[in-house]
């Protein structure tokens, strides 16, 4: 991690930057340990380049360890907002997500702007993810984004989830189709 001060955030340092976050990803898969110091740094004031890059190798190592620490670095108040979004946001491309990481991303959901939208959509991402892993898990958060796709009370909170459902799951949309033509009926009816 010595080489991480080292790196430049413009075009040419590209490069090293992708090369250096390969191999922490490969540290971390063979040290899982090792994530408790790649937070640590993460959460020294880095410059946002070097927090990608780590970000990024965490986000790369998928272990269960990787994953519990973008999630706590997502659901923590004290990190920088971008720093957040980026470990939710990676965090969501999980092929398997961890019980931690969904949990995470569904607290995320309430919050507001770019966390909370970002949550909603990693909630998706996750559900999709989990029903190729076969995980039932998936259909409960598909569950919960249809909830909320009935709660909800604006044109755009709506657009968002019905984004987050689109790729969940062949089940999904029969979930959202009903979801929509219930409110339809219900402002109808009004």
């Amino acid at each position: 991690m010595g080489q991480l001060g080292a790196l430049k955030d413009d075009d040419d340092s590209r490069q090293a930057r992708l090369t250096l976050m390969s191999q922490l990803t490969a540290l971390l898969v063979l040290k899982p340990a090792e994530v408790e110091s790649v937070k640590k740094k993460i959460y020294e004031d880095s410059p946002a380049h070097q927090a990608a890059t780590l970000i990024g190798a965490l986000a790369n190592a998928e272990t269960p360890q990787a994953q519990g620490a973008l999630a706590g670095l997502a659901a923590d108040s004290v990190v920088d907002g971008e720093k957040r979004a980026m470990a939710l946001g990676l965090l969501r491309l999980a092929k398997e997500p961890s019980a931690q990481a969904t949990e995470t991303a569904q607290r995320l959901m309430d919050e507001d702007g770019d966390l909370g939208n970002t949550a909603k959509l990693a909630v998706g991402n996750m559900a999709a993810g989990l029903a190729r892993a076969g995980d039932d898990r998936g259909n409960d958060l598909v569950d919960t984004l249809i909830a909320r796709y009935n709660a909800a009370t604006s044109i755009e909170e709506r657009a968002l989830l019905i984004d987050a459902c689109g790729g969940t799951s062949s089940e999904a949309p029969d979930g959202l189709d009903a979801a929509i033509s219930h409110r339809e009926a219900s402002s109808a009816a009004s």
